[in-house]
């Protein structure tokens, strides 16, 4: 993902994809993304922790 984040956001993706490994909450954010066609586009992201009991499978 963080391959295609637009540069003037990377700072901002790197701080919520840091945040995401800790929370324990839903987190919601925007940024842009640059496609393969040199395109630029928005995208919303909703990241939502998902745990699993110690020792499951």
């Amino acid at each position: 993902m963080q391959a295609i984040v637009h540069p003037d956001d990377c700072a901002f993706a790197a701080r919520h994809f840091q945040e995401e490994l800790t929370s324990l909450q839903v987190i919601f954010a925007d940024w842009h993304i640059i496609r393969r066609d040199g395109k630029e586009r928005w995208i919303a992201h909703i990241c939502q922790p998902v745990y699993i009991p110690r020792g499951a499978t």
